[in-house]
C-alpha cells in the first residue's frame, strides 16, 4: 500500500509568480522510501487593464487646440502601471488621427488602446470667423468696409452673401463655393477682393467646390500606409470621383485601395492597389 504526503503551503506558494520544485515522497509497508521532484512553474498570463481618461473618439475642428488627456494603467500583478502614448494629431489638416496608449508588465503581458480624433472643416467653411468680425466692427462703426455691398459680380469674382460666411468665385455665371482658406490663399486672392451681396441676388447656378490639392507624393503608399499624404491622395482621388468614402482620413484601408485600382485602370496603368512611381507620375500630370 502507497501513502502520498502532502504540503498545504504549496497551496499559498503557488499564488506566487516563479518556479517551485515540489518533492513527492512514497513508503510502503517494509520501508522502502521512494522520493520524486517535479518542476512547478508559477506564470502570469493576463494582460494590463488599460483605462482612456476623457472623450474617445473626439471631434475638433480645424486649427483646434488638441491636449491628450492621456489614459491610466493596472495589473493583476504589478498593481498601476505607466502608460506609453504613441501618435500625433495635426489639427491643420483635416483628417482622422490615432493616438495609442500601451503598457507591458513585468511578464511582458502587452494591451494597447486607441484614441481617434477626427479633424474636421469648422462648419460653415469660408471666411475665418476673425474675419468677420472685423468686417462687422467696421460696418458698425460707419467705416468704409473693402467689402463692397453691390450686385454687380464680374467673371473671377470672388463674393459673398450677407449673413453667409461661404465664399464663392464666379465663373462662366456659375459660383463656385471656395472651400477653405488655405485655397482661397493659392488661387492669389484677398480677403479685400471680396464683394458682399443681399442674398436676394442669389440666382447664380451652384458649380463644383473648389479646394487646393498639394500633388506631391514622395514616397510609395500601399494598404496600411498611415500619414497626412494618403489624406491628400484620398482628397486627389474623391475630387476624381474615384475615393467614394465618406470623409477623408490618413489611413490607406480598402476603400483607398479601391480607388487607387480604378485610377489605375482608367488610366491604363498596371493594376495594383499601390500608389507606385507610374501611378504618382500619372497624378502629378493632372
Amino acid at each position: 500500500m502507497a501513502y502520498w504526503i502532502y504540503r498545504e503551503e504549496y497551496d499559498t506558494i503557488f499564488r506566487l509568480i516563479g518556479s517551485y520544485s515540489v518533492s513527492y515522497v512514497v513508503s510502503d509497508l517494509s520501508g522502502n522510501t521512494s522520493t520524486s521532484t517535479r518542476t512547478v512553474n508559477v506564470v502570469d498570463t493576463t494582460d494590463p487593464v488599460i483605462t482612456i481618461l476623457g472623450d474617445n473618439p473626439i471631434v475638433l475642428y480645424r486649427g483646434d487646440a488638441y491636449v491628450d488627456t492621456g489614459a491610466t494603467a493596472i495589473d493583476n500583478v504589478d498593481g498601476v502601471i505607466s502608460v506609453q502614448t504613441s501618435g500625433y494629431v495635426d489639427t491643420s489638416q483635416i483628417g482622422t488621427y490615432i493616438i495609442t496608449y500601451s503598457v507591458t508588465d513585468s511578464s511582458l503581458n502587452l494591451s494597447t488602446k486607441t484614441r481617434i480624433i477626427n479633424v474636421e472643416r469648422r462648419p460653415g467653411g469660408g471666411i475665418p470667423v476673425y474675419i468677420l468680425n472685423i468686417m462687422n466692427a467696421n460696418n458698425q462703426a460707419g467705416q468704409k468696409s473693402d467689402i463692397v455691398n453691390q450686385p454687380q459680380i464680374v467673371n473671377n469674382q470672388v463674393f459673398k452673401y450677407k449673413n453667409d460666411p461661404k465664399v464663392y468665385l464666379l465663373e462662366n455665371g456659375v459660383k463656385r463655393w471656395i472651400k477653405d482658406e488655405k485655397t482661397f490663399n493659392n488661387l492669389g486672392y484677398k480677403w479685400s477682393d471680396i464683394k458682399e451681396i443681399d442674398s436676394s441676388f442669389n440666382t447664380y447656378l451652384d458649380g463644383v467646390d473648389i479646394i487646393f490639392v498639394e500633388n506631391i507624393f514622395n514616397r510609395e503608399l500601399k494598404f496600411g500606409s498611415t500619414g497626412n499624404d494618403v489624406a491628400k491622395l484620398q482628397t486627389l482621388l474623391k475630387k476624381l470621383k474615384y475615393f467614394t468614402y465618406s470623409r477623408i482620413t490618413n489611413y490607406y484601408g480598402s476603400y483607398t485601395l479601391n480607388a487607387v485600382k480604378k485610377f489605375q485602370r482608367a488610366n491604363k496603368l498596371k493594376v495594383t492597389g499601390t500608389l507606385d512611381k507610374f501611378t504618382r507620375d500619372m497624378l502629378r500630370d493632372l
